[in-house]
C-alpha cells in the first residue's frame, strides 16, 4: 500500500477559532451537535478529511477547548501524527492554551505548528505581543522552535501557506508501516438502523479487514466486522492512522462504550493496576497526597482511580519526573509504552502524564528498591525486558511470557524471532530461556563434572538423574535442558551417565601400580576369587569402589556377584569349555564336575550365563542359547 494515513490534531482554548480553521482547511463544519452550534463551542470531538495529496489520507480533529471537555480533548489527541496549537491574535495565550500543550507534551506528540488565528482582526503591535508571549511560553517545551503561522479563517490569509507547510510535514515523516496487531480506541458508538452497531475511531496500530474477527477490549467481547467506511466511504480495509467508522456484527450497542478498544488481541489484556513514568506538571496549583483520587486518560478512556508513590507521601509541583503506580476503580485496556495524562478528580486539574511502564503491574512494597526496579523497566526496551523477565522466570511458557510483559502477539512473533537470529533466547520444547541463563545452568554443570572427573577419574561420569536433581527447576524441565545441552554436544551421555565430550575415564599414576597388581591376582584365582576388596588393601576405599567400577566397564573383569569378580578372559575360556564338554543341554552336576568349583562360585557363574544369554533355564537344566 502507496497510500499514508495521517491525523491532525487541533488544540488550543475555547473560541480560539479551531473549528473555523478546520473549515478553512477542509470545508467542512465539524460542529455536528444542534447545542454546538447554538453555544458555539465544540463538544463533541469533530473530525474532516483535509485532500492534499492523493497519496496521503489525512483527518483533521477539532478537539473541544473548553476546560470541562478535556476527556475529549485527550481522547481526540492520543494518535495524532501533527498537532495545531490556535492562539487566537485577539486574546493570546489563555489556560487551555497551556493546558493543552502540556497535555500534547505527556502524549508524546513532538509534530506540531503553532497557529495564530483571526490575524485580520486585531492591529500589528497586538499581534507582536501575542507572538513574543507565544515564543516565551514555548521556551523549554517541545513546541520551542516550531513553525508559527499567522492565519484568518474568514479572509482565507495565510490558508494556503499553512496547507503546504502541513502536506511538505507530513510528506517527512517516517512512512507507517501498518505492522502490528490492529488496534483502535473508540470514540464514538451509535445505532444505524439496518446496519446495527458502529464505532468510531483512529486506527492507532496494525489494519482491519471487512469479515474479520475482533475483540472489544476490556470486556474481551468477540465481534465480527460487517463494513468499514472512511469519511463516507465504504472500503474493504483500513489502516493504521485512519479515521474509521466500523459496523459490528455479534454485538449489542449497550456491550461497547467510549473508552473501548476494539482489537485483533485475543488474549485479555485487561488492567486495573499499572506502573508509571510520570513527568509532573509545573502548574499544579496543589500537593497531590498519597492515594490521592486522579482520573486516568488514555487512548480514549478515562477511568477514575488513586495514584500511589513509593519514595514519598505527597507530590508537588516541581516539573520532576518520578515514578508512581495507578490504582484504577474499573479495568481498562493498556500496554506498556501506552501514553497517558493523569488529572487530579476534584479540583479538576491536569497532574502529569507520561509513559506506561508495567501495563499489568503488581503492589510494591514503598521505598528505594522499587524506584530502581521501575527505572529499570522504564530504560529496557520490550527485547529487554523479555531477556529479564526469562532471566526471572527461566522456562516461562510463551503464554505465560506475552502475559508478563503485556506483548501483542503479532510484537511478540517479531521479538521471538530477532532474539532467536541474535543468539539471545531458546526455545527448549514448549520452553522459553534466556541464552545467557541456559550458558550459566552449562557453566555449573560443566564446574560440576570437571570436579568430578579430577577427584575420580576413574568413573565415567554423574549420574543423569542426580545432575537433573541439582539443577534449579523441575521436572520435566530440568531433562529437556540437559537434553538439549547433550544434543549440542555441549555435554555426553553414556548410559546413566554425564560427562564432559572430550573426557575418558583412566587409572591415575599415583594407583597405576596398585591397579595392576589386583588385575593380576584376579586372573592368577581363576573362578575361586576372593570378595574384590580383599585384593585392594593397598587403596583407600573410593579409589577401591572406583577401580571396581572401571575394570567391569571396561570388560577387564566380569561381576559374579557384588563382590566375586572374576577375569573376563577365564570367565570366556570356563565358557567355551563347558560348552565344548557338553550338549545342547546340561545339569548342574555336569557344570560342576567341568568347572570343579564350589557352589559358591558354581551358581553366580551359571547365573551370569543366563544373564548374558549364553543359557536358558529350564527347571534342572541350562539350554544353551
Amino acid at each position: 500500500m502507496d497510500n499514508q494515513n495521517y491525523t491532525i490534531g487541533m488544540a488550543g482554548h475555547i473560541d480560539h477559532g479551531k473549528t473555523e480553521l478546520t473549515k478553512a482547511l477542509t470545508g467542512y463544519n465539524t460542529d455536528r451537535l444542534q447545542e454546538e452550534k447554538d453555544r458555539k463551542i465544540s463538544i463533541e470531538l469533530g473530525y474532516a478529511p483535509l485532500w492534499i495529496d492523493p497519496h496521503q489520507s489525512v483527518s483533521i480533529i477539532d478537539v473541544p477547548g473548553h476546560e470541562r471537555f478535556i476527556r475529549q480533548m485527550i481522547a481526540g489527541v492520543a494518535n495524532i501524527d501533527l498537532a495545531l496549537v490556535v492562539v487566537a491574535a485577539d486574546e493570546g495565550v489563555m489556560p487551555q492554551t497551556i493546558e493543552h500543550m502540556e497535555i500534547l507534551t505527556y502524549l508524546e506528540i513532538k509534530q506540531a505548528f503553532i497557529v495564530v488565528t483571526k490575524a485580520d482582526t486585531v492591529e500589528e503591535d497586538l499581534k507582536e505581543i501575542v507572538i513574543s508571549d507565544l515564543k516565551e511560553q514555548m521556551v523549554g517545551t517541545i513546541f520551542e522552535n516550531q513553525p508559527l503561522f499567522q492565519v484568518d479563517s474568514i479572509s482565507k490569509t495565510g490558508i494556503k501557506e499553512l496547507k503546504d507547510a502541513i502536506h511538505k510535514r507530513l510528506s517527512s515523516l517516517p512512512k507507517k508501516e501498518n505492522t502490528g496487531t490492529f488496534r483502535m480506541p473508540i470514540d464514538q458508538t451509535f445505532h444505524v438502523h439496518g446496519t446495527g452497531t458502529v464505532v468510531r475511531g483512529t486506527i492507532a496500530e496494525g489494519s482491519i479487514q471487512v469479515n474479520e474477527q475482533v475483540t472489544i477490549q476490556p470486556q474481551h467481547k468477540n465481534a465480527q466486522i460487517r463494513s468499514i467506511q472512511h469519511f463516507g466511504e465504504y472500503v474493504n480495509q483500513s489502516y493504521s492512522g485512519n479515521r474509521t467508522a466500523i459496523a459490528l456484527k455479534g454485538i449489542d450497542l449497550e456491550d461497547i462504550n467510549r473508552g473501548d478498544v476494539l482489537t485483533c488481541h485475543s488474549s485479555p489484556l485487561s488492567t486495573s493496576r499499572l506502573d508509571v513514568e510520570l513527568k509532573v506538571s509545573p502548574n499544579l496549583t496543589a500537593a497531590i497526597k498519597q492515594r490521592a483520587p486522579i482520573k486516568f486518560h488514555t487512548g480514549t478512556s478515562e477511568t477514575y482511580g488513586r495514584v500511589i508513590f513509593f519514595d514519598r507521601n505527597k507530590l508537588e509541583s516541581n516539573d520532576e519526573q518520578i515514578y508512581a503506580q495507578v490504582e484504577l476503580d474499573d479495568p481498562i485496556f493498556a500496554m506498556r509504552d501506552d501514553y497517558y495524562v493523569l488529572r487530579r478528580a476534584t479540583p479538576v486539574e491536569t497532574i502529569g502524564g507520561g509513559k506506561i511502564i508495567e501495563a499489568q503491574a503488581e503492589k510494591h512494597r514503598f521505598g528505594k528498591q522499587t524506584i530502581r526496579t521501575l527505572h529499570e523497566k522504564a530504560q529496557s526496551s520490550s527485547d529487554e525486558l523479555i531477556i529479564r523477565f526469562l532471566n526471572e522466570n527461566p522456562g516461562a511458557t510463551q503464554q505465560e511470557l506475552i502475559k508478563a510483559i503485556n506483548l501483542d502477539l503479532d510484537t511478540y512473533r517479531d521479538l521471538k524471532k530477532q532474539l532467536s537470529v541474535d543468539g539471545r533466547l531458546l526455545l527448549i520444547d514448549s520452553f522459553l530461556f534466556s541464552t545467557d541463563w541456559i550458558n550459566e545452568i552449562s557453566s555449573d554443570i560443566t564446574n560440576q563434572l570437571e570436579d568430578f572427573h579430577k577427584h575420580r577419574p576413574l568413573l565415567i561420569g554423574l549420574y543423569k538423574s542426580e545432575l537433573i536433581q541439582k539443577m534449579p527447576l523441575k521436572q520435566p524441565i530440568n531433562k529437556k535442558i540437559l537434553d538439549y545441552l547433550i544434543d549440542q554436544g555441549v555435554f555426553k551421555q553414556v548410559d546413566h551417565y554425564m560427562t564432559l565430550p572430550e573426557f575418558e575415564p583412566h587409572i591415575p599414576s599415583s594407583i597405576q601400580m596398585q591397579a595392576k597388581q589386583v588385575v593380576q591376582q584376579v586372573k592368577t584365582d581363576q573362578l575361586k576369587v576372593k570378595p574384590f576388596l580383599d585384593y585392594t588393601t593397598d587403596l583407600n576405599k573410593q579409589d577401591a569402589e572406583d577401580l571396581k567400577s572401571y575394570l567391569i566397564h571396561f570388560d577387564y573383569l566380569i561381576a559374579l556377584t557384588e563382590e566375586l569378580l572374576v577375569d573376563k578372559q577365564t570367565f570366556m575360556q570356563q565358557l567355551k569349555g563347558l560348552r565344548e564338554q557338553t550338549g545342547e543341554s546340561f545339569t548342574l552336576k555336569e557344570a560342576k564336575d567341568y568347572l570343579g568349583v564350589s557352589r559358591k562360585y558354581l551358581i553366580p557363574f551359571l547365573e551370569k550365563l543366563d544373564e548374558l544369554k549364553f543359557t536358558k533355564r529350564d527347571e534342572q537344566k541350562r539350554f544353551w542359547s
